[in-house]
């Protein structure tokens, strides 16, 4: 592939559309993210008022500390792909290369930590499953 890569219109509104939905599923992320920050604030109060056998052993303040755990590994691939929508749209809009190049170095970080959390997560389930047949 040469370096001078060349985008037609049709293209270009492609990307455009893609960048506005990207931001769009980005804002929705940080609203995800700011919801897991408040209820990881309220969440062991309301589990201390509700009367679950057994619970007493589980100090309630460790479903906080789940919540923010969430939260913040939630926050990077919503803000890498946040960020590829805002120089996605800054570079086609000012044709930039740089920032073109930095949009997609931006979903490329989205979708390898997307794909390393799902090998985590599977060999996670892997051992509990192995785990369970042997225990």
């Amino acid at each position: 592939m040469s370096d001078n890569t060349y985008i037609n219109d049709e293209v270009k509104e492609y990307l455009l559309e893609i960048a506005k939905w990207t931001k769009l599923i980005g804002i929705v992320g940080y609203i995800g993210i700011g919801l897991m920050i408040v209820i990881a604030f309220f969440t062991s109060a309301f589990f201390a008022m509700l009367p679950v056998a057994g619970a007493e052993d589980i100090p309630m303040s460790v479903f906080s500390i789940v919540y923010f755990l969430m939260a913040g590994l939630y926050f990077f691939p919503v803000n890498y792909l946040f960020q590829f929508s805002k120089r996605l749209s800054n570079s086609l809009e000012r044709d930039d290369t740089t920032s073109f190049t930095d949009a997609f170095r931006n979903l490329k970080s989205h979708y390898k930590f997307v794909g390393v959390f799902i090998i985590v997560v599977m060999s996670m389930y892997a051992i509990m499953f192995l785990g369970l047949l042997f225990f």
